[in-house]
């Protein structure tokens, strides 16, 4: 007697109070599917339990939803799970369960503990299979992944950060997100500006034999390579010196309708805390800027969540085999 199976687990994190009708934004919904479901030797008429276990001490299990009492677990003999093999789980990562303090490290040499403004918690699930009367010695417990009980990949981390509208969410927490430009989306001045500062360092404004610009795709150098976001406040001062030092290379460039950007980008650590002239500046075209910026913003920051601290970086879809020079893009800078 013997049954064998594959399973598919597919889980969902939502972004908002309203993304998720019936729960909050700070569910997690786990869906179970099995298929190619074989049993022999009278094997179907056993009982199979799926469930799903929280992972810490952050996330616990939805035990009432639409109304009704809910459970993590479907028991159903082997031969239903081979007719009807899925099953939805719900867990919860509540704000009452986050820290109160989170560690946010900066760069390979600076990082801090910080309050948990943001009441961000780290948690997850793993997915188990239980035979409860099969015969010993192979009943007992089974995790459905190869680290067992000591789940990695399944982490989701869960935050109220009221600076990401609509506020409140959850993403998985095993990548680091990045913003993917494109050309012809009608920010070509910015993506042109980024390109140059990620891969001719050397071609931007203000010059530096050194400059080696971080927060760039580049394939087995990704160790320490990232931007940190930063808050609102620093991105702003940065914002007010960034403006003066344009005006001191190309003279008053907005008469143009051209707005100072800046590569790393004013809201992240890097910018904040850049050495002298190991930063780029370049005045393009005001609607180029605001574009570029509000993508950066109001969709990528959004949709991945990243919070202040967090680290990202910036991937381009188009190789520029003849870009542009520094002052083509940027212009001659004034006597």
């Amino acid at each position: 007697m013997k049954f064998d199976a594959k399973i598919i687990i597919m889980a969902y994190t939502f972004n908002g109070k309203d993304s998720n009708n019936g729960g909050t934004s700070r569910d997690l919904f786990v869906d179970i599917h099995l298929y190619d479901v074989h049993s022999t030797g009278g094997a179907g008429a056993k009982n199979l339990t799926i469930g799903v276990e929280p992972v810490g001490r952050e996330c616990e299990h939805v035990t009432s939803w639409d109304g009704s009492p809910t459970v993590n677990h479907r028991t159903k003999s082997i031969g239903l799970w081979q007719d009807f093999g899925s099953a939805r789980f719900r867990l919860r990562c509540p704000a009452n369960k986050a820290p109160t303090l989170r560690h946010i490290k900066w760069s390979p040499l600076f990082d801090e503990t910080v309050n948990n403004l943001e009441s961000v918690s780290l948690g997850g699930f793993k997915v188990y299979g239980h035979s409860p009367d099969w015969p010993a010695p192979q009943s007992g417990y089974g995790y459905a992944n190869s680290l067992g009980a000591k789940e990695g990949g399944s982490i989701v981390r869960c935050d109220s950060a009221t600076y990401i509208k609509p506020q409140g969410g959850c993403v998985f927490n095993s990548a680091t997100p990045m913003m993917i430009w494109k050309m012809g989306q009608g920010y070509d001045a910015a993506y042109q500006h980024y390109w140059k500062a990620c891969y001719q360092a050397h071609d931007t404004f203000p010059s530096h034999p050194a400059k080696k610009l971080l927060g760039c795709y580049r394939p087995g150098e990704m160790k320490d390579n990232y931007l940190h976001r930063e808050d609102s406040e620093v991105a702003e001062s940065v914002h007010k010196k960034t403006w003066k030092a344009c005006t001191g290379i190309w003279g008053p460039y907005a008469a143009a309708g051209k707005e100072c950007d800046e590569y790393p980008f004013a809201g992240s650590f890097e910018r904040a805390n850049a050495a002298p002239n190991m930063f780029s500046l370049c005045p393009i075209p005001k609607a180029d800027n605001g574009l570029a910026g509000s993508l950066l913003e109001n969709r990528f920051f959004i949709k991945d969540r990243v919070i202040v601290g967090d680290t990202y970086y910036n991937k381009f879809n188009t190789k520029l085999d003849n870009p542009p020079t520094k002052e083509a893009l940027c212009g001659t800078p004034v006597p």
